[in-house]
C-alpha cells in the first residue's frame, strides 16, 4: 500500500513547498498512517520484529519514491533490457539491503515464518517495479512481434526475479535448513505470478490497470487456479493491444 502512494509528481510539489526537515516528517507520518492497520495487527500479535521491519520497509518505500539527482549511477546485476529491474534496483536498493539484513534477525528470534515473510516481501518489492508504464516509443523500438515481446518480458522477469531474491533465499535455506524447501515454494509462487503481471500490464498499455482488472489479478495471485482463465484473457488482450506498435 505504501508503494502505491509513491507518486513522483506530488512528492516534487511538496518538496518545493516545505523545508527538508518538514518534508521528511510528512513522508514519515504518511508512511505510518498508511501502514497503521498492519502495525496494529502486529502489535496485537506481539510480533515486534515483524513490526519493526514493516515500519522500516514502509519508510524505505516512501523515501525511495523521490527522484534524487546524483552523478553516481548505482551498478546493478541486471541487463539493460527490460528496464524494470534496472530502474527498480536503483530506486529501492536500500530496501533490498534491509531485507537481506532482516533474514539473520528472523533466525535470531527463531521464527521461520518471519523468514518467509521476508521472502514474500522481497518478491512484492520486485513486482512493484512493473507498475511503471514506459513510453510507447520504448515498446515500438523492439524488433519483436507482440507475442515474442510478451514472452521476452516474461522470460527476463523470471530471470531478474531469480537474481533479485537469490541472496535472501540462500540465507533462508542456510539458516532454516529444517524447512529449506519452503524457500523453493515461495520462489515458485513468485515465478508463477510474474507472467500474470506481465500480460496484465500490457493488456491495456499504455493505460494503468483499472480497478476491476486489478482485483482479478489480486484474486488470481491469492488463488492461483484462477490463472488458468486470467492469464489467457490478459494475454490475448495484450497481443491485440500491442499490434499497432509491434509488427
Amino acid at each position: 500500500m505504501v508503494s502505491k502512494s509513491t507518486g513522483g509528481k506530488e512528492l516534487t510539489f511538496l518538496k518545493g513547498l516545505f523545508s527538508k526537515r518538514t518534508f521528511s516528517l510528512i513522508l514519515a507520518i504518511e508512511a505510518l498512517l498508511i501502514s497503521l492497520p498492519v502495525i496494529l495487527s502486529l502489535v496485537w500479535m506481539k510480533e515486534w520484529l515483524a513490526l519493526a521491519l514493516s515500519v522500516v520497509w514502509g519508510m524505505l518505500f516512501r523515501y525511495n519514491a523521490i527522484q534524487v539527482s546524483t552523478s553516481w549511477v548505482v551498478p546493478t546485476p541486471f541487463s539493460r533490457q527490460p528496464f524494470e529491474a534496472v530502474e527498480g534496483f536503483r530506486r529501492f536498493w536500500p530496501a533490498w539491503i534491509a531485507l537481506v539484513i532482516a533474514m539473520p534477525f528472523a533466525y535470531y528470534v527463531d521464527n521461520s515464518n518471519l523468514g518467509l515473510f521476508i521472502l514474500f516481501a522481497t518478491i512484492f518489492l520486485f513486482q512493484s517495479f512493473f507498475k511503471v508504464i514506459e513510453s510507447s516509443y520504448f515498446v515500438w523500438f523492439h524488433k519483436h512481434t507482440p507475442a515474442s515481446f510478451i514472452w521476452m518480458k516474461m522470460r527476463w522477469s523470471i530471470v531478474h526475479l531469480s537474481i533479485w531474491m537469490v541472496t535472501q533465499a540462500l540465507l533462508f535455506i542456510f539458516l532454516f535448513n529444517e524447512v529449506w524447501w519452503h524457500a523453493l515454494v515461495v520462489y515458485a509462487i513468485g515465478v508463477i505470478w510474474m507472467p500474470l503481471l506481465i500480460v496484465a500490464k500490457y493488456a491495456l498499455f499504455p493505460a494503468s490497470l483499472p480497478i476491476p482488472e486489478g482485483i482479478a489479478v489480486g484474486l488470481s495471485m491469492i488463488f492461483p487456479p484462477l490463472m488458468i482463465v486470467t492469464i489467457p484473457y490478459f494475454y490475448l488482450r495484450a497481443i491485440r493491444n500491442l499490434q499497432p506498435l509491434l509488427a
